[in-house]
């Protein structure tokens, strides 16, 4: 059996590799047709321009020269001299045709001596410029007109028409065009002839490549069953595989019942250190086997279970209907269910997943249950999906206000500069919380890879809080807040990482006024102790946090569970990452609040060894 599945693994794979390298090949083949079909057109249409240009340019050259001849032979009263340059100019071939014409007279010279349409000059004649005589001929691409004007007579045209160049182009894209339809033809006759096999072939390299990352469920390593020979083939050996996977286990399962008390002592307390709950109904409805893990899973004590009904540790019906199908079932049965553990109506104590399977032995059908908690992976899909929500909507409002203001700048400030201003320090205030937003989002990203870090500098205390003041005073005045920074005179430098710093100050500031409503206060109170480092208060009146909840707030992701705030958008990060910041500063953050009342986080950073050296001495 083993020998058989190693044998198609190797055929399967030496296959995907004939896939990879054909397609490749045929990929190459393709683009070298497409190269040699655009070098062909480019080269035919750049050709073609040239002798467009040469023979524009030769007609052009002629024209003028003829011009300029029949202006000094017109002031002389010279016209057969004009007429015999025309003879000389026919022989020379340079252009198909070319002629003289008067304005008012009409043609005086040509090299079709037919064309000549008055054969004696007056004195004087029109200055208009001489429009063709043929409408149809003034947006001819093939003739050159140059005007030209004889001083106290008249005004004159010469025309010069020249040979349109050869159509090398369409030439050229024909042939292209043959070339890429053969190449076409081609590729398509072999895709067609190996499209089914190759394609069977890939789906089986996919299921292999799953394979190797040790996925072993036959529901995802299937192939569709109208992938002809090669497919049915892969899958029944899949499901081979899978019912001796079940027969062992169930010769297992059925020597552990069977043997005496001690032979079992190996294959049980194996059973009992795995982290998933393991546990084996027998043919009578009746657990024959629960490892430690399900007892835990499953919030039962062991003691209870023991050769009890399978219903007493699955209440849930779905879960009874899969192992009383497993068990009565003549065919192989998989079920996979997810349930809750915890009382209806509040939040899952665990989320399980249990995968049934049937096994037969020796004749005796029975049912295996396998348990993974999946608590943390759902909690964690949700957390991240509110993530994404709460970061798409917190993105959206500054690039609202900002294309607002902007749109109100460009209509109304060119007339207001007071207007356009307060546009401009809107925009500037909603782009710097965007960076803030943007910040705090790579931020988290640091901390899920641990690569969080700070660069200490000295850190002018002062300037901060003057940026603070600055990005918040306007934002508390719109919402009817009263803003306070109690700060002291003298503020000190002390050593730290001056943007992670001003990121944590920002998040408690942001938080305070967001949860304040209007009419309440808030206040950045700052000391600077004797022995060195920096405290600060943000202190606000708004809805207050309940004690139990008061740690709780610094996990990422959560969010108090307060109808009051059901509006007020956030990621639930902001306090995660400014707790991070500060312990990385050697500080830390701490929170005191009542219900209705408000709250005060209080920001304690230490004295740098430095500093703490200097006041010592």
């Amino acid at each position: 059996m083993r020998a058989r599945i190693h044998q198609l693994l190797s055929r399967a794979s030496a296959s995907g590799i004939y896939v990879w390298v054909s397609g490749l090949v045929g990929g190459v083949g393709i683009l070298v047709v497409g190269a040699v079909m655009l070098s062909s057109i480019w080269t035919a249409r750049l050709a073609a321009n040239q002798a467009q240009s040469e023979r524009v340019r030769i007609a052009s050259g002629v024209a003028s020269l003829v011009a300029a001849r029949t202006d000094l032979l017109l002031r002389e009263s010279d016209p057969g001299a004009v007429r015999r340059q025309m003879i000389d100019l026919h022989a020379s071939g340079l252009v198909r045709s070319c002629r003289v014409t008067l304005a008012g007279v009409g043609v005086i010279a040509s090299t079709d001596s037919q064309g000549i349409g008055a054969l004696t000059v007056p004195q004087t004649w029109s200055s208009t410029p001489v429009a063709s005589e043929n409408p149809a001929s003034e947006g001819d691409s093939n003739s050159v007109r140059i005007h030209f004007e004889v001083p106290g007579r008249g005004a004159g045209v010469v025309e010069a028409t020249y040979e349109p160049p050869e159509p090398l182009y369409a030439q050229a894209l024909a042939r292209a065009g043959g070339v890429a339809l053969v190449a076409v033809c081609v590729v398509w006759f072999v895709f067609s002839r190996f499209r089914d096999p190759l394609s069977t072939v890939g789906r089986i390299c996919t299921a292999l490549g799953e394979a190797a990352t040790g996925e072993r469920r036959a529901e995802v390593l299937r192939v569709a069953e109208d992938s002809g020979t090669y497919g049915n083939a892969w899958n029944t050996l899949l499901d081979e595989r899978d019912r001796q996977d079940s027969l062992i286990a169930g010769h297992m399962i059925a020597s552990t019942m069977h043997q005496a008390p001690g032979e079992n002592a190996g294959v049980i307390g194996v059973c009992d250190t795995l982290t998933h709950g393991v546990v084996a109904v027998a043919h009578n409805r009746r657990l024959a086997y629960v490892n430690g893990a399900a007892g835990v899973l499953l919030g039962c004590q062991l003691a209870d279970l023991e050769r009890a009904e399978f219903s007493a540790a699955f209440p849930d019906e779905t879960v009874r209907n899969a192992i009383t199908e497993c068990l009565d079932s003549c065919n192989p049965v998989r079920r996979t269910i997810e349930i809750v553990r915890g009382e209806p109506g509040r939040d899952p104590d665990a989320e399980l997943r249990l995968s049934v399977r049937s096994v037969e032995v020796g004749g005796v059908r029975l049912a295996g249950i396998l348990i993974e908690d999946i608590t943390q992976q759902r909690v964690a899909d949700r957390s991240r999906n509110s993530f994404v929500a709460q970061a798409t909507h917190e993105l959206r409002t500054p690039l609202t206000n900002i294309r607002l203001y902007i749109e109100q700048a460009v209509d109304e400030g060119e007339n207001d500069p007071q207007l356009r201003a307060q546009a401009l320090n809107v925009i500037s205030s909603e782009a710097r919380r965007l960076e803030r937003i943007v910040t705090d989002m790579l931020s988290v990203a640091e901390i899920e890879a641990g690569s969080l870090s700070i660069r200490p500098g000295d850190v002018r205390t002062d300037s901060l809080f003057d940026d603070l003041s600055h990005d918040y005073t306007l934002q508390a005045a719109e919402k009817n807040i009263e803003m306070t920074f109690d700060i002291p005179p003298k503020m000190p430098v002390i050593c730290g990482d001056r943007d992670r710093l001003g990121q944590a100050l920002h998040n408690l500031v942001g938080n305070a006024l967001k949860y304040t409503p209007p009419g309440g206060k808030v206040t950045v109170r700052v000391e600077a102790p004797e022995q060195g480092g920096l405290i600060v208060h943000v202190i606000d009146t708004g809805i207050g946090i309940d004690p139990e909840e008061c740690e709780r707030i610094f996990e990422r992701f959560y969010r108090v569970n307060d109808r009051r705030i059901a509006h007020v958008t956030g990621s639930g990060l902001g306090l995660s990452l400014a707790r991070e910041i500060v312990r990385l500063h050697g500080g830390d953050i701490v929170v005191e609040s009542k219900l209705d009342q408000g709250s005060t986080f209080t920001i304690t950073l230490p004295a740098s060894e430095q500093t703490r050296q200097q006041r010592a001495a």
